[in-house]
């Protein structure tokens, strides 16, 4: 559905390639039907975690971004993440807020000059930076996209995982193995949305209190880090995530 709304959001995928615009066309689309809601899908809650591939979890997701605590788990998220940034680089978080009432991450991380934001946005304004004014805009574009997407992996989500965990339905949440393959799910389903709802440390990891088991799944997991960097690499749509939301 999503490959043939792609017009509909030109605006917001200009610059992106074919596969990028119609990866954001189909989450779009996943949001504009947010308030449809969904139901599991049908027998998931007695099935085991071996029968079900990730595309089982489909509607789970949906629902889970439908739901009415969704937007205000960001909200809140967001402002916590931003009071981590703000704290940790001595910045007065109540002063902040005051003369900021509407601000934003990029915000925050500029005031606390985050990795260097300020600066490098600083450098980029100049008027000797730049022979032409839309190569100022499109470096800027793609700061602002670089610093956006820093914060979401560093910051964001993972200040969202566990508080999505207290929504999501019981037989994925009392689950460890549905939670794990929900998680990997709702990563490639969100195109690259790295968000762990057990705070196992991992996106879709198992944590238990068996040492070895979690040391063998560790090793196993570098495999499937390799593969999350090649689809964040071809995706690159953790930015019109947090645009989207």
């Amino acid at each position: 559905m999503a490959d043939n709304n792609q017009d509909n959001y030109s605006q917001y995928t200009q610059g992106m390639t074919a596969a990028q615009a119609a990866e954001f066309a189909r989450l779009a689309d996943i949001y504009n039907s947010r308030f449809q809601r969904t139901a599991p899908t049908p027998g998931m809650e007695d099935a085991d975690a071996e029968d079900l591939s990730l595309s089982s979890y489909s509607q789970d997701i949906q629902s889970l971004l439908s739901n009415d605590r969704f937007s205000e788990i960001q909200k809140e998220s967001e402002k916590q993440a931003m009071i981590k940034i703000l704290s940790d680089h001595n910045i007065d978080v109540p002063s902040f807020f005051e003369q900021n009432p509407e601000a934003t991450p990029l915000d925050a991380m500029r005031v606390a000059n985050y990795n260097g934001y300020a600066d490098r946005e600083k450098r980029y304004s100049q008027d000797t930076a730049f022979t032409y004014e839309s190569g100022r805009e499109e470096a800027l574009k793609a700061l602002n996209n670089e610093y956006n997407s820093t914060f979401q992996n560093s910051f964001l989500f993972p200040e969202m995982g566990v508080r999505l965990n207290e929504i999501l339905p019981d037989h994925i949440k009392n689950d460890p193995e549905k939670r794990a393959q929900f998680e990997r799910a709702f990563y490639y389903e969100t195109g690259g949305a790295k968000i762990d709802f057990d705070e196992s440390g991992r996106v879709g990891d198992i944590h238990t209190e068996n040492v070895v088991g979690n040391m063998v799944r560790g090793a196993g997991y570098v495999i499937n880090d390799l593969m999350s960097e090649v689809v964040d690499g071809a995706l690159g749509t953790a930015n019109s995530i947090y645009d989207l939301f």
